[in-house]
């Protein structure tokens, strides 16, 4: 879902919200494109999931459970460890909580 800042979240309507959604859902659907290209290019099977939700960390685990997925890679934006403490790592929780390996790829490399 878009990231509203909380001083915006008032002067949005419900159109605004509405088109940032659909802004959000385009970016998620190319990604998914590239991705899945990038896969079938190079013969790796797999899956790609969009899914939303305000735990990703868990998330991402609890499907990676689901899928019985062999290996999981996410990325990492490279926050400090000071934002990072605050703001929480997914990567960080994905890495030290899921059943399977983790491959995490540093933003800007793929």
């Amino acid at each position: 879902m878009p990231q509203v800042p909380s001083q915006q979240a008032l002067l949005i309507d419900g159109n605004m919200w509405d088109d940032a959604v659909i802004t959000q859902k385009a970016k998620v659907k190319t990604l998914e494109d590239k991705f899945s290209a990038k896969m079938l290019e190079n013969g790796i099977p797999g899956s790609i999931r969009a899914m939303f939700s305000n735990k990703p960390g868990e998330l991402l685990v609890q499907t990676a459970i689901e899928e019985k997925a062999i290996m999981i890679v996410t990325g990492s934006r490279g926050l400090g460890k000071m934002r990072r403490t605050i703001l929480g790592s997914v990567s960080d929780y994905v890495l030290h909580n899921a059943q399977c390996p983790v491959f995490i790829c540093r933003k800007g490399t793929l």
